[in-house]
């Protein structure tokens, strides 16, 4: 994959393999350049929001965070926890003008929710895939808020990982330091695209550690050229002060379409608890692997009660996709519409079974 990260690698790469030397000015300069230009192409395509909230009859709370053109019809994709329950919702463009917002839609499980503008032909931001988004990734993380147009920060992607407290998609993880107010703000790749929502901040300070690159560097010097990183870029220099999670923008674009086509998201349902499967499990139930899901509870009048599925059986396979681990079932049904069939196949007794199943919609208090 190219990337623009892996381009400016190369260029760095390319010039002391000539000989010629590249000092942390230069260096900083050509980051610079890159970073000046996403950020100008991005920037009109985040805004800043304000909602208003009655907490009291007497009392309203202002909350202050950021979202992203969506549409070019005024369609701006935040955080259920920056717009929900408000009655009233302010949007301030990057060119400061003020907008009146209406709630399309919220979805409070995955925290994504979508307001309207009436406002035609903005600016949209290109959108990227996600999916390339890995351990070493760089992004620029923009958002708008609290009168700083933008607030920008550079960090490098820790992990794409699950998230304790959401089983619907795995959050991109990155070294960043984000600024309050920057829920629903942008996470931008190298190639100057959409690749995640904001959607929470750590507290726990980070480093990013600069020597690595260093190392990559003098391995392609000339024999007996002599290159070390000048400052700002020696060592372990640059500090951050919290770590920032996103919503992979392929996971939130499938919301946010639902939402404005419906104002709500509706979730496919199984009616099955499931968990990883222990070593336990494995020894106990005979099986080969710990890949797949293991039953612990089936619900009555659920649509897996209705075709028969038991406790401890094992789902390894769901509408024609590999189930690995409890996470994938949960993702995969969600994403299936209701009143859908689709193919299951669990392992019981050690013999593998395939069998149809419809799925119903996911009960409300769920």
């Amino acid at each position: 994959m190219k990337t623009k990260e892996i381009i400016i690698l190369s260029l760095v790469i390319t010039l002391l393999s000539l000989g010629r030397f590249l000092d942390a000015d230069t260096m900083a300069r050509t980051l610079e350049k890159e970073f000046i230009r996403i950020v100008n192409n991005a920037s009109p395509s985040i805004v800043e929001i304000t909602s208003t909230k009655r907490e009291r009859p007497s009392n309203l709370r202002e909350k202050v965070g950021s979202g992203v053109i969506f549409d070019k019809r005024g369609y701006i994709v935040t955080t259920e926890s920056v717009v929900g329950n408000s009655s009233k919702i302010k949007v301030t463009l990057s060119d400061g003008k003020d907008f009146e917002a209406k709630l399309t839609g919220t979805d409070p499980a995955t925290n994504i929710a979508v307001i309207k503008i009436n406002a035609d032909n903005l600016p949209v931001i290109a959108m990227g895939n996600s999916d390339n988004v890995r351990s070493g990734s760089w992004v620029l993380t923009i958002g708008n808020s609290y009168g700083k147009s933008p607030t920008i920060s550079f960090g490098i992607v820790n992990g794409v990982e699950s998230m304790p407290d959401n089983s619907y998609y795995d959050a991109i993880r990155i070294n960043a330091s984000i600024r309050p107010g920057n829920s629903g703000g942008g996470v931008i790749d190298m190639d100057g695209k959409l690749v995640g929502i904001i959607a929470a901040v750590s507290a726990e300070p980070r480093i990013i550690d600069f020597t690595p690159l260093e190392g990559m560097i003098k391995e392609k010097l000339p024999p007996g050229e002599v290159f070390s990183m000048q400052a700002p870029f020696q060592g372990s220099f640059f500090r951050e002060s919290g770590e920032a999670f996103a919503m992979p923008i392929n996971f939130v674009n499938g919301i946010v379409n639902d939402l404005i086509e419906s104002g709500k998201v509706e979730r496919g349902w199984l009616g099955v608890l499931i968990q990883h499967i222990s070593d336990e499990d494995i020894k106990r139930l005979g099986l080969d692997t710990d890949d797949g899901a293991i039953v612990v509870k089936v619900m009555n009048y659920a649509p897996a009660s209705r075709v028969g599925i038991q406790k401890d059986d094992v789902i390894i396979n769901f509408n024609g996709k590999r189930i690995r681990n409890p996470e994938d079932l949960i993702r995969m049904v969600a994403i299936i519409k209701p009143g859908s069939k689709v193919s299951i196949t669990i392992i019981r007794d050690k013999q593998s079974q395939a069998m149809s199943i419809e799925v119903d919609k996911m009960p409300k208090n769920l």
